[in-house]
């Protein structure tokens, strides 16, 4: 069977000129690698993935440089606080400590 790298020899100038060609027509005037492992990682997170799974999607070594993108899971928080507003008075028995405090 033949090696990868014999497979791939000499193609890499025809890929890259070609990936250029592909760029130009599609009007992308910046393009980054980088770019694409960034929009993956954000999509994962803005549909609820776990960060831990997405810190070893990523293989980040730090949970902190996957962080980065917790932002874009605020929105979720927003969601799951909404649910709230959908409680009858009923629903909800407060804490006796809750209770407690309220009465002060």
């Amino acid at each position: 069977m033949r090696s990868i790298n014999k497979i791939l020899e000499g193609s890499y100038p025809r890929l890259q000129y070609r990936w250029r060609q592909y760029l130009e027509l599609a009007g992308i005037k910046t393009f980054r690698w980088h770019d694409l492992r960034h929009t993956c990682a954000s999509r994962l997170v803005m549909k609820d993935t776990d960060m831990y799974i997405v810190m070893q999607y990523l293989r980040h070594k730090n949970l902190s440089t996957t962080e980065r993108y917790a932002h874009l899971a605020k929105f979720k928080l927003l969601e799951k606080v909404g649910v709230l507003d959908n409680c009858q008075d009923n629903d909800l028995i407060p804490a006796p400590e809750v209770i407690a405090l309220i009465s002060c």
